[in-house]
This record gives structure tokens, sequence and C-alpha cells, in this order.
């Protein structure tokens, strides 16, 4: 058999593409391809990864401003020769107090500033300015992405890479095989999508075990929004954290892919990728990123899963040495997940 194709240091294409007919960018997607100084006998792996972010975006100072990490990912897989294709969808805003909060904090504001008689005048100036605050922030977060329009969003792009396969492809061959998957909150949409299979079949599109996807690969995900019987955190912290993101009535229905395993989880291979201290050693948070937890769900219903932990944290790992090394002794699983 002749030598795998040599990888030039540091060397990738990319092509940029909208899936629907927006032309919005959250609606895009980054097709990564490695340069090759020539092709090789069996052919790359195709790995698809939908973004994170906190699921948030809506507006361009947040989506711009979390590319960069986002646009790590897939660098590091085109630079270990794995073609990989980053999909963007929706997001959301943080969501702004309802007036009963508003008004609170303009009370306890305009009160503690009034205790001074010689302070009223700032007590109503900074009232003014909360108040305006308020309206600014419900303004930037009207029209937000609720979680069920980043699973659409995703499906759309899947139905756009298996109708588009020589864009997604670069033109080369077929991929040896296709790995599902995504990073942080992204880990958690796909989750949530591939636990959902009747979203797909509605858009033409075959369940995970029966065409969608090889394998399933997770890079310090967020695999739950609540606690579990493995990682034990007050309740009140792991809804305050979704309630900020997505609002009181869409928390209640966001789900957690950790607690839907038993009965919704593909049976395909699945490699989950997490860090040693995801949130530098903040255990209370670390019942969002429970891949290692996850993966002992999964084998226990005899679907083959690994997990691997790197020496990096959940801030640093798409641009760290560590996941670069994983990928790279990990090439042959991408070929043919087992």
């Amino acid at each position: 058999m002749s030598s795998p194709a040599c990888l030039k240091p540091q060397h990738f294409a990319k092509q940029t593409y909208q899936y629907t007919a927006t032309n919005h960018y959250e609606q895009s997607l980054d097709v990564y391809l490695p340069v090759l100084d020539k092709q090789p006998e069996i052919p790359a792996a195709l790995a698809i990864l939908v973004v994170g972010s906190g699921w948030l975006g809506h507006r361009s100072f947040v989506y711009t401003g979390t590319s960069w990490w986002n646009s790590a990912g897939p660098r590091a897989f085109a630079r270990q020769g794995i073609p990989c294709i980053c999909v963007r969808h929706r997001g959301a805003f943080p969501h702004p107090p309802g007036m009963t909060g508003a008004r609170m904090m303009i009370t306890v504001a305009v009160i503690v500033l009034a205790l001074s008689a010689q302070a009223q005048i700032m007590a109503a100036s900074l009232a003014a300015f909360l108040l305006l605050v308020w309206v600014l922030w419900i303004a930037c977060a009207r029209g937000s992405a609720s979680f069920d329009a980043m699973l659409d969003d995703v499906v759309s792009a899947l139905c756009w890479i298996r109708s588009n396969t020589q864009c997604a492809t670069g033109g080369l061959r077929p991929p040896a095989a296709v790995i599902f998957g995504g990073y942080s909150s992204g880990a958690h949409v796909a989750a949530s999508l591939l636990n959902r299979p009747h979203l797909l079949a509605a858009r033409g599109l075959p369940a995970p075990c029966e065409g969608l996807c090889d394998g399933v690969l997770y890079v310090s995900g967020v695999l739950a929004t609540r606690p579990s019987e493995c990682r034990l955190a007050p309740s009140w912290l792991t809804d305050a954290v979704v309630r900020v993101v997505f609002g009181k009535d869409e928390a209640f229905k966001m789900p957690s892919p950790l607690h839907e395993i038993k009965s919704e989880a593909p049976r395909v291979p699945h490699l989950l990728i997490g860090c040693k201290h995801e949130v530098f050693g903040l255990s209370l948070l670390d019942v969002f990123f429970c891949s290692a937890d996850y993966a002992a769900a999964l084998r226990q219903l005899g679907v083959p899963a690994r997990y691997l932990a790197v020496s990096s944290d959940h801030w640093r790992i798409l641009n760290s040495r560590a996941l670069s090394e994983v990928l790279g002794r990990e090439r042959a699983w991408f070929a043919c997940p087992h």
C-alpha cells in the first residue's frame, strides 16, 4: 500500500455556502478541505460539525465575535487531512427580564440613590438609563431563534450537503465515511437532532443508523441541561443558565440529551472528546459537559462509544495542540468508525 498523501503544513482551502435562500450569515456553512500533494488511495472521511457559542447569535456583534473560535475546530480537522464542514444556525439572544424584573431593577436603584435627598436627580437619571437599556435589550432580542429553529436550520444544512456533494467534497471522490456531530452547544443541537429522527424523515433524510452518518463525534459537548445522577448540581443553576439564553417558556422545553439517551440515542459508533478541566475546574458547571457519562451510558446500551480526555479546557480546546494530536491518532476511526 502506498504511503498516505502528504499534508502541506497549515494548508487548507475554505469555501462558504448558503444552505437557504435567505443569504443570512447564520444560515451558512463553511467547507474546509485539506490541501494535499496527492490524493490518497483510500478516501478520507468527511466530518460535519455544528458550531458552538452557547446557542447565542442573532446579532452580528455576537456571532462575528465567536466566529474566530468556531473556525478553529474545522481548521484543526483539515490540517489533519480530514475534510470538515462547519454548520452554523440561527442563534438565540440573552433573554431580557420581564416587566416585573425591570421594575424591580429600577425601583432598587432609585431607592438606593434616593436615600440621599441630594441624589434625587441622579436617581431619576439612573432610572431613565435602566429603562432605556431594557427597551434596547428587548429590541435586540426580538426575532431571535428558538431551539426548534436551530434544529430546523441544521436539517436544512444536511439536506443541502446531500444535494450538493460536489461542493461539500470539493469535487473529490465520495468520502470513506460521514461523521456528524458538533462542539460545545453545537454538540447539544446535533445530539438533540439525532434523538429526533422524525425531524430528519420529514425532510427526506434517513435516520442516523440508516445512512445519515457512519459515526458521531462530540467535542467538549454540552450534553445535558439539567443535573443527573452522575453530575449533581443545583437545579436552579442549570435552569438559570438556560433561561437566560432562551427565556422561561423555551427553557421548559429544552431537551437534555443525556436524559434521553436510553430511548433515543442513535445506534452508531460515537467518539467523545472532552477536557480534563472543562470550565477551569468549576465542578458546578461540569453538569453541562458530561461526555464521559454520555459515553458510559451509550456503552450500557451496547452502542460503541469511546471517551477521550485531553489536557485543555472548554475555551481553548479547538485551537489546542492536544486536539490536533487526538485527531491525528484517530484518523483510522474517522475512515472506519467502530
